[in-house]
């Protein structure tokens, strides 16, 4: 599956993926979440369990990445639906 971005808030912008589905009862999915924050201009990604009963589990704590590897992660399959084009910007003014 590609990235979707579907959150942007106060200088957040949030995308995931999804990277498995278990075959169980609750049809598990294993995502992986990404975050630019554009303040600081930092990315960082987290895994995360969510499932059809609305639970949803972090695994670990947040990853950091480069805006740069960030950018290429989420770019690497085609630009995303809905894809905030001001992250472009941002990372070309560092």
């Amino acid at each position: 599956m590609k990235w979707a971005h579907y959150h942007a808030y106060d200088q957040y912008y949030d995308f995931e993926r999804v990277l498995y589905t278990m075959p169980d009862a609750q049809a598990t999915d294993v995502l992986m979440v990404l975050t630019f924050n554009a303040e600081k201009r930092t990315a960082y990604y987290v895994l995360r369990l969510t499932n059809d009963n609305g639970n949803s589990v972090d695994w670990e704590k947040d990853h950091a990445l480069t805006w740069e590897d960030a950018l290429k992660m989420v770019l690497s399959e085609g630009v995303p639906e809905n894809f905030p084009d001001e992250l472009l910007t941002i990372g070309a003014l560092a």
